[in-house]
């Protein structure tokens, strides 16, 4: 399934917050998906029992290693499922955020995504957004879309603004 969001105004803070309503759906639907719980426990299946930190980690380096990140069409914005982000094997920001926090979330993990404004031409315009999940050593960044990142770096240095928000 794939939200298109063409039609709602593409600024400001409700359109973010519209956004970010749809992802949290899209996971809600997907943590209890048979597929995207067999993912998940294939994923972490080598982690020792109860590492949920290296868990999250495996999680974090499996979609890194596996979903290229690909830009939306042009002058579309759609959101799409995890379903179709592991079949397709390509998202941009905000679905790979989607297929992180349903997999995070169907092994037990708490999830969020985190929205940053990051583009210095528009600093007061939300631009990216990653997931986030809550281990034992706390609340972790996982943005899987920086050639260089690892599992826990952020872009905060890089940011005009940040609004995070938690999945129910």
């Amino acid at each position: 399934m794939k939200i298109s969001l063409s039609n709602y105004p593409h600024n400001g803070e409700r359109f973010t917050r519209y956004t970010i309503e749809q992802m949290q759906q899209l996971v809600s639907d997907a943590q209890h998906d048979p597929n995207i719980v067999q993912a998940a426990r294939e994923i972490v299946a080598g982690c020792r029992p109860k590492d949920y930190f290296g868990e999250a980690e495996a999680l974090f380096n499996w979609v890194k290693g596996n979903i290229r990140y690909t830009r939306d069409p042009y002058n579309c914005e759609w959101v799409q499922s995890p379903e179709v982000t592991l079949r397709e094997g390509f998202a941009d920001c905000d679905c790979g955020a989607v297929l992180l926090a349903s997999l995070f979330s169907a092994i037990g993990l708490p999830s969020g995504f985190e929205a940053i404004k990051a583009d210095g031409t528009h600093p007061d315009e939300f631009s990216h957004v990653y997931a986030i999940v809550q281990t034992p050593r706390g609340w972790r960044a996982a943005d899987w879309t920086v050639p260089s990142s690892y599992f826990g770096w952020s872009p905060i240095e890089a940011v005009y603004g940040r609004q995070i928000f938690l999945n129910s």
